[in-house]
């Protein structure tokens, strides 16, 4: 429900701003013990700043409680920054 109704459309924004090629939800099915996360995909690191300055400034200013809404939530918290280096996007020659 915070992912559609509040940090959803902060995110598109950053989508249509040209900052995110995409960003989604993925849910946990088997193999892996984390059962939600968001991902963000940018062009480049750079890109992916920008997009990422740009929603936190606007979650702040649009939900100023939604970090510490968002932490209540959270038991484990995990990062990770991949590069993707082949796939649909970048076929093999």
């Amino acid at each position: 429900k915070m992912v559609q109704e509040m940090s959803g459309p902060v995110m598109n924004d950053v989508v249509k701003a040209g900052h995110w090629i995409d960003w989604g939800v993925l849910t946990h099915n088997w193999g892996d013990e984390w059962n939600f996360n968001i991902y963000y995909i940018a062009a480049d690191m750079g890109s992916f700043m920008k997009g990422w300055d740009m929603f936190t400034s606007s979650m702040m200013e649009k939900h100023p409680d939604s970090f510490g809404e968002w932490q209540s939530n959270i038991l484990e918290h995990k990062d990770n920054i991949y590069t993707q280096r082949m796939g649909a996007m970048f076929p093999l020659k």
